[in-house]
């Protein structure tokens, strides 16, 4: 995948922590739950980033314009040209940072898991990434927590989970949840499950990426 991603200059060059993680965005764009993610996450000590990773005008959609949001998903390249942006970004903090996570949700979560086999991140959490399911083949070089709805229409995420934790590197939790029950603007947002998602994320990532810990050692 190319990195000729461009990555603003405000982004980069102020950076003050030894590790930093990339939250990729959903369909929907850079919504007010993906500010939330970036100051969650800043509170362990990462430094933390979240590009735009669609092509094109930035925009963003609610949650009842999903039709819309995945018209123009669709026209910017859809996740395959989400992931090598996310690649690309992640490839130019690789020089600014000791370690380097991502974070994704929905799409960008795919694009997490896509990248993750790259070689670009140290560590990769995905939130209900449903379009895994098209790339169980993928073969991750890093650490990976992949945290699922279980009500999923389509497809059976616990049996797609237990697929992929067939892979040293992988882990993954379920919850008794809707597609996007992280985000409390999403209609399927339960604050039980997003709190304990956010805190094996957190957990996940401190470990890994602050504590050098790897694979069997990580206990989110």
């Amino acid at each position: 995948m190319s990195a000729g991603f461009p990555v603003p200059g405000h982004l980069v060059g102020d950076h003050h922590r030894d590790a930093a993680v990339v939250v990729a965005h959903e369909i929907l764009g850079l919504t007010p739950h993906i500010t939330r993610m970036k100051t969650a996450l800043e509170q362990f000590g990462v430094d933390v980033y979240t590009p735009q990773l669609t092509q094109g005008p930035a925009r963003v959609f609610a949650p009842s314009d999903q039709e819309a949001a995945y018209a123009h998903f669709t026209r910017a390249g859809g996740v395959v040209a989400m992931a090598a942006r996310l690649n690309a970004f992640g490839t130019s903090l690789r020089s600014r940072y000791r370690k380097v996570g991502a974070m994704g949700f929905s799409v960008g979560a795919t694009s997490g898991w896509i990248v993750a086999s790259e070689g670009v991140f140290d560590a990769v959490v995905c939130f209900y990434g449903s379009r895994i399911r098209d790339y169980p083949e993928l073969a991750p070089t890093c650490p990976c927590l992949l945290l699922f709805a279980e009500r999923e229409p389509g497809f059976d995420p616990l049996d797609l989970a237990e697929r992929l934790e067939e892979q040293e590197s992988v882990t993954t939790r379920l919850y008794p949840c809707g597609h996007g029950f992280a985000d409390m603007d999403n209609p399927n947002h339960d604050t039980v499950a997003a709190d304990d998602a956010l805190a094996t994320a957190k957990g996940f990532l401190r470990a890994v990426l602050l504590e050098g810990k790897v694979d069997d050692d990580v206990e989110p």
